[in-house]
């Protein structure tokens, strides 16, 4: 079964019942790497984490969804990292012109 980020239609191979999975994320290897890198805030994001399905009625674990790096993990770690470094200069602009005379 190809499983996604979102919840998916499927027949349960456990209960032999049409269901829609219910997810859970969890801390996978993107998670793990950005926490180490860039802020221990990317734990409290679901979008850096793993997708896992299960069945919501006999709780069968049914798949797991490992999730890529994606263009909006992208623009996260540029704002995460890009901001601070952007302030930085512009402070250091701020004291280069300042007359202390």
């Amino acid at each position: 079964m190809d499983f996604h980020s979102k919840p998916t239609e499927v027949m349960c191979p456990n209960c032999n019942m049409q269901i829609t999975t219910r997810v859970e994320h969890e801390a996978g290897e993107l998670t793990w790497w950005l926490c180490c890198f860039i802020n221990i805030f990317v734990l409290c994001c679901n979008f850096t984490k793993d997708v896992i399905h299960f069945c919501p009625i006999c709780e069968l674990r049914l798949g797991h969804y490992h999730r890529p790096c994606s263009t909006r993990i992208v623009m996260f770690v540029v704002l995460v990292v890009g901001i601070p470094i952007i302030y930085k200069i512009m402070l250091a602009m701020g004291d280069s012109h300042r007359y202390y005379g």
